[in-house]
């Protein structure tokens, strides 16, 4: 008798234990399904956002203005206007997607830079406005880090950093072209590679950021 008592106690202790392990296993296989989803949805909307911005801006790249704010204002007018807004968290991979795009095709490092550096900016302005209408306060809202890879273009982008934002950190690991660091108005600028030229705008009061070069702080100085 106490032997039967035992092994039906048993048998219902293991029944459990399958049940639990399988319910387990299952929610597992949910979980990494809906991520292997979200990872593929994620891909396709960033290849397609780059091929929208590729296309629009092979078809302007080359209509440079002799003064930057004056070409960025026509490259607003005509092609950033024309794109969809980027989530921010799609942001970098857009980014580094669309730099790898031009690794062996003709650009310019005028265009091409301010094309980086407006839809940085414009992402940044949105994500704070969506912030702050979740009732954050502009000092509670974090910073967006964005890790542009240059290293493998041949010739090195200019104008990153214009008119960098406040909530904007923006990394470059490789090099940076001319005009570099063009009126920041805050944020942070960080440079791991070498620099043609830094903007004059870079080393005076009209400078709002901070910008590190090669590990050293160089602006604003102490």
């Amino acid at each position: 008798m106490l032997r039967q008592k035992i092994q039906k106690l048993a048998e219902r202790v293991l029944n459990i234990s399958e049940t639990e392990i399988e319910k387990t296993i299952r929610n597992r296989k949910i979980a990494y399904q809906n991520k292997f989803k979200e990872v593929k949805q994620k891909e396709k909307e960033v290849k397609e956002i780059v091929d929208e911005i590729e296309k629009l801006y092979d078809e302007w790249k080359n209509q440079v203005r002799r003064i930057p704010k004056d070409t960025a204002n026509i490259l607003s007018q005509e092609v950033i206007v024309k794109i969809k807004e980027i989530k921010a968290q799609y942001l970098e991979e857009v980014l580094n997607q669309l730099i790898e795009r031009y690794e062996e095709k003709k650009y310019s490092t005028v265009t091409l830079g301010l094309l980086i550096s407006l839809l940085l900016n414009r992402t940044v302005n949105q994500y704070i406005k969506e912030e702050m209408e979740k009732g954050k306060e502009f000092k509670q809202i974090e910073p967006i880090n964005v890790n542009l890879n240059t290293k493998k273009l041949k010739n090195a982008i200019s104008l990153l950093g214009y008119e960098n934002q406040e909530k904007s950190y923006l990394r470059i690991t490789g090099n940076a072209g001319s005009w570099t660091a063009y009126f920041m108005k805050g944020g942070k600028l960080i440079i791991d590679g070498k620099v043609k030229g830094f903007s004059l705008s870079a080393f005076s009061q009209n400078n709002k950021g901070e910008i590190w070069y090669q590990g050293k702080k160089i602006w604003p100085q102490v």
